[in-house]
């Protein structure tokens, strides 16, 4: 299941170009065709390739992968047979999106001030979100009523959630 739908603007960013770089046969493209295959600007695509050199540090990935720039090349290292897909799991964990199905799934009650509060978020940053995921889940066949309850066919929410946590976390985590 494509489960971009979940993430951030700067996160789904981010990982289309990981993707873009990992189909290439020795990971390596040029910026001008980055910015033509995915009509990014010159600055977004350094913007992006900085951000992911964070993510690699900050979420412990450099014994799998490495990011390099020059003026013209952007190229991806990968080891010990390491793909993109992490970077969509660890994208995934910190999708505010992601935040809400949990709690929607978890709790009986679900409060977008309660939540924007807990996660130190406004209200409408929140709100919008929601609105978003309320709409992604109409096209998997899922809904949330109006006092913010997951309704449809048990057995696609329950696919549906089954899969997206077999997504996020590892089998020890579950």
């Amino acid at each position: 299941m494509n489960w971009e739908f979940l993430l951030e603007k700067e996160d789904r960013q981010k990982l289309q170009l990981l993707r873009l770089l990992d189909r290439q046969p020795n990971q390596k493209v040029r910026i001008k065709e980055i910015q033509e295959m995915l009509g990014y600007s010159y600055y977004l695509v350094k913007n992006t390739i900085l951000e992911i050199e964070k993510d690699i540090l900050e979420l412990d990935l450099s014994n799998y992968f490495a990011i390099e720039i020059t003026e013209t090349y952007v190229n991806l290292y990968e080891k010990m047979n390491a793909n993109t897909t992490l970077f969509l799991h660890h994208y995934l964990r910190g999708s505010i999106q992601v935040k809400i199905l949990t709690e929607l799934f978890f709790k009986e009650h679900f409060s977008i001030s309660q939540f924007a509060e807990e996660h130190f978020s406004s209200y409408a940053f929140v709100y919008k979100r929601f609105l978003q995921l309320k709409q992604s889940l109409k096209d998997e066949g899922i809904k949330i009523d109006r006092r913010n309850r997951i309704v449809g066919e048990e057995h696609t929410i329950w696919l549906f959630f089954g899969h997206l946590f077999q997504t996020i976390y590892s089998i020890e985590e579950i």
